[in-house]
């Protein structure tokens, strides 16, 4: 993007900048900038956030649109008693609600880990109920639709090891473009 599509402004110690989203361009959407927050060392390191002017398009809005919106932005520091990070303030549209970029990704990933470890103790249970009933293999496969859509997993168990040709029959027949993103798990 042109630096006529992108703006800073600075608060203290932060480095606001401001940038056209791509969305507004490729997509038609009401205008919006996407915000980075950072400081000297790391533009980027505080996180993003995206702010809208509905009544603007790609054709309508200006230069000065840019900075004004960036100028509506607000932070704050941590919500987190023991952060001394900056945060966007939770007023803005954004699923951080006043934590700074650090403290979410720790949190969110601590409930990824957490959601992971419950999903791998399913499937062990699963997995240990399947080798009773004669199942030596598990595919663990992607499903890519061929008539588009989202990708999902499937789980397919087998009482001797398939060869390539038998998996690809397998997510072929569940519709799948894609025949080759699984991996075999031995039970």
């Amino acid at each position: 993007m042109s630096n006529a599509k992108t703006k800073t402004r600075k608060i203290g110690n932060v480095i606001l900048t401001g940038e056209v989203s791509p969305c507004v361009w490729m997509y038609n959407t009401p205008f919006q900038i996407q915000v980075q927050m950072g400081s000297e060392k790391d533009l980027r390191s505080g996180g993003n956030i995206t702010i809208q002017d509905k009544a603007l398009n790609n054709d309508t809005y200006t230069e000065m649109d840019i900075v004004r919106l960036l100028a509506t932005v607000r932070i704050q520091k941590c919500k987190n008693a023991d952060c001394h990070n900056n945060a966007f303030h939770p007023d803005h549209d954004s699923n951080r609600e006043g934590e700074c970029e650090q403290c979410f990704i720790t949190k969110l990933n601590a409930e990824i880990a957490a959601e992971q470890k419950k999903e791998d103790a399913k499937i062990a249970r699963r997995d240990k109920q399947m080798k009773r009933k004669g199942m030596v293999v598990r595919v663990e496969a992607w499903v890519h639709p061929e008539e588009g859509g989202d990708d999902y997993m499937v789980d397919i168990y087998y009482s001797s090891k398939p060869n390539p040709a038998e998996i690809e029959t397998a997510l072929r027949d569940k519709g799948s473009e894609v025949l080759n993103d699984y991996r075999v798990v031995t039970l």
